[in-house]
């Protein structure tokens, strides 16, 4: 039973943090929301048709405080293909064809997480491998380390790079036996693309912190620190 479809939680040691009674047995639920608190024997008086759920000395917290978070950029990345999960380039670029499907015309896909490690395909991947998927959309995934870029044909032209692009210090655009860039860009070579990625405006922020706020009110997390970005 969750918290959330309503019950007795009895045979706890509950924290309420109220200086006036700092410490409880129990706890109601009802409608999503605590009801009430007090002894085992005081809730089950007050809730006798309540489901229950003994809490065997176990303790409950009125919730968590996160003490270090990026909660915008945390609600932009849940808004991005995730692809740990997937385990070939065919399953990473279904992935990406499905968020291009819904995304609007010309509009930016980000994606974040993928492993040439775990991959069944022994190869890097490359552009023409997401050009198929999203043909009018500037495609730009994050792998999983945070070194490489993989992008598409139509994010290399959004930011100029071509084969007479020169490698920047500390990066190299990959680049096929004819110079052309195949689509992955590794370490400061990154920058050439991130520099030209749209920044979230101020809609978008908005219902990202609201998509993070409401993950983290699912696990039980009331407080924040939020760090800048």
């Amino acid at each position: 039973m969750r918290a959330g479809e309503g019950g007795l939680f009895i045979n706890g040691r509950v924290y309420t943090l109220d200086p006036t009674r700092p410490r409880a047995e129990a706890v109601a639920v009802t409608a999503g929301r605590i009801a009430a608190v007090g002894s085992t024997q005081e809730i089950r008086t007050a809730f006798p048709h309540l489901p229950v759920r003994d809490l065997g000395g176990r303790t409950v917290l009125p919730g968590f405080t996160d003490a270090h978070i990026h909660l915008p950029a945390f609600g932009l990345s849940l808004r991005r293909v995730e692809l740990r999960t997937a385990r070939s380039v065919r399953e990473a670029v279904a992935l990406v064809a499905r968020a291009a499907s819904r995304a609007q015309p010309g509009e930016w896909i980000r994606g974040q997480g993928w492993d040439k490690n775990v991959w069944s395909d022994d190869r890097f991947p490359a552009r023409g491998d997401l050009d198929a998927a999203a043909p009018f959309h500037p495609v730009v995934l994050s792998s999983k380390d945070g070194h490489l870029l993989w992008v598409n044909s139509a994010a290399l032209r959004e930011a100029g790079i071509d084969r007479r692009t020169p490698d920047p210090a500390g990066g190299a655009i990959a680049r096929d036996a004819q110079g052309e860039p195949t689509g992955v860009l590794k370490e400061t070579a990154k920058d050439l693309l991130w520099r030209i990625v749209p920044e979230a405006g101020e809609e978008l922020l908005e219902a990202a912190i609201l998509d993070a706020q409401r993950l983290v009110h699912r696990l039980g997390i009331t407080a924040i620190h939020n760090f800048t970005g």
